[in-house]
């Protein structure tokens, strides 16, 4: 019934009291009773959804879950690119530099995290970042594809980036007796927004169509190129070009000579998908319709009939 993220509310509720010093009397505490037993029952019926059995040993479970949990702060400081599918690093293990690197970065963030302990908004900061995206961190990786996503640092980014806020305001005010240093802080800052301001402006590029979003999926992390994406790029192309609609007119005949080697590639985009998952019914039944646009009748039978026997729903 909601984002697993939102059962972190009641906890980040304490946190904020805890960072504002707010006395700890019994309606402080009743209020967030009385969310969190509201989020449980919820919560309750979430996890019983979506709650499976997991064949992926503990050591394996915990690498897994140090890369969920290092991937959204490296995401949020590399800023290198943006997609809709990650593919999920093999070998599970310390000998694979992803999870050495991810269990550093672990440790790293938790010693600062004590050192830095008279520091509280950064400890706030990393506390709020913890409590957050903790309900979204992966231990296995047999539910579905998504094993991280971009939009679930959304929220537990807040306290990072009020740390940062609060790092340059400092800066402006420490240096406000030295024009010439301040200056330089603040078109730092000026060259950091426009930096962020052209990064959105290239993320908006992508999400302006499926093809683009699909095409951007497959140039950057073509490791990922599951059926999905295959199949949502042929079907964005297909959507694009008009392509059953114009199959009607006149069959493959009506197509233009830059059609025809579109529709082709559609065709082996599909393909492609039935490649990696033979039982994929989306991808079937849109090959049935394509052939059946075409006149391809025999071809269209053949794919409806695996389409029924791999969904008969």
């Amino acid at each position: 019934l909601a984002k697993p993220m939102a059962m972190s509310f009641p906890i980040i509720l304490g946190l904020c009291d805890l960072y504002c010093r707010r006395l700890l009397k019994p309606y402080v505490i009743l209020e967030k009773l009385l969310i969190g037993m509201c989020l449980f029952v919820i919560g309750s019926i979430t996890f019983q959804s979506y709650a499976h059995s997991s064949d992926v040993s503990c050591v394996d479970s915990m690498l897994i879950w140090m890369w969920s949990f290092t991937f959204y702060m490296y995401k949020f400081f590399s800023l290198n690119y943006f997609v809709l599918i990650y593919k999920f690093p093999q070998p599970i293990t310390l000998a694979n530099p992803v999870y050495a690197w991810s269990c550093i970065g672990f440790l790293v963030m938790m010693i600062a995290g004590i050192y830095f302990r008279r520091h509280r908004l950064f400890v706030f900061a990393i506390l709020y970042y913890v409590c957050s995206i903790f309900l979204v961190l992966r231990w296995d990786f047999e539910k579905d594809i998504n094993m991280v996503a971009d939009r679930f640092m959304y929220l537990p980014s807040l306290g990072l980036c009020l740390w940062l806020g609060a790092i340059s305001g400092n800066m402006l005010d420490q240096y406000s007796s030295r024009r010439w240093k301040k200056n330089w802080v603040f078109a730092g800052l000026v060259v950091l927004m426009s930096f962020l301001g052209y990064k959105t402006h290239q993320q908006i590029l992508v999400w302006k169509s499926s093809v683009s979003l699909w095409e951007h999926q497959l140039v950057y992390q073509p490791q990922a190129a599951t059926a999905l994406t295959y199949n949502k790029l042929a079907s964005a192309y297909a959507d694009e070009m008009g392509l059953k609609e114009k199959l009607k007119q006149s069959g493959i005949q009506s197509l233009s000579i830059p059609d025809q080697t579109k529709y082709q590639k559609i065709l082996g985009l599909y393909q492609a998908a039935l490649v990696i998952k033979p039982d994929y019914a989306d991808s079937l039944v849109r090959l049935a319709r394509i052939y059946k646009a075409a006149g391809e009748l025999a071809k269209s039978e053949h794919y409806y009939l695996k389409t029924i026997k791999a969904d008969s729903d």
